[in-house]
């Protein structure tokens, strides 16, 4: 059993007058998209958001909606946040407006990841590591706290944490062995994204009526 993770920002990007996270896709929200997909493998799911009240009467009460304890400091606080108040040991985090997030390809990394004992374990989209689909342990909060506690007016970033960690990467080889793509990690950041979401959407109810 795992903790989903949806790390939602501080601002969240308004596409049509409306947050990304609350588009609706085949008469659902994103954001319930992803919640009902990330219950299939994990025993809870954490909203991380520095503005809890857009979520509030749009996600059901199980869900745990936080804020960073490190304001300001990126994603990473919100992983901070994550990790820290995580019921379980291992973590499915993804960003905000990901609407087509997917339990297998989760559950294939968190397996990768346990056969070879990583910290953090991601999936290789377009030739890069993609931390927006990652499972995590909650034992890298020793690498992180650091980076946090730093001082420092610069964000910290993913790859200044990464190389903290004994972590391993999934290539696209890999994933589309399995037959997952790299869809899993699309995400929902203009007008035009929205679109081609809503196309996919519909493609995707169609297929399971055929």
């Amino acid at each position: 059993m795992m903790t989903g993770v949806l790390l939602a920002g501080g601002h969240p990007r308004r596409i049509e007058g409306r947050p990304a996270e609350l588009l609706v896709l085949a008469g659902e929200t994103v954001v319930a998209k992803q919640i009902r997909e990330m219950l299939t493998i994990c025993g809870e799911v954490i909203i991380v958001t520095n503005e809890p009240k857009i979520f509030l009467e749009h996600v059901p009460r199980s869900v745990r909606i936080i804020t960073d304890f490190y304001p300001g400091r990126g994603p990473l606080g919100g992983l901070h946040a994550a990790l820290t108040l995580s019921r379980y040991p291992e973590l499915w985090v993804t960003g905000g407006a990901m609407p087509f997030i997917s339990a297998r390809a989760a559950s294939f990394l968190a397996e990768h990841r346990s056969v070879f004992g990583y910290d953090a374990v991601l999936p290789e989209v377009s030739g890069r590591p993609e931390p927006l689909h990652g499972i995590y342990r909650q034992s890298c909060l020793t690498a992180l706290m650091p980076l946090l506690e730093s001082g420092s007016d610069v964000q910290p970033g993913w790859m200044t944490f990464l190389r903290k960690l004994r972590w391993g990467c999934v290539e696209a080889d890999m994933l589309r062995k399995q037959n997952l793509g790299d869809a899993f990690t699309f995400r929902i950041k203009t007008e035009k994204q929205y679109s081609e979401a809503v196309s996919r959407a519909q493609a995707l109810v169609r297929s399971v009526y055929r």
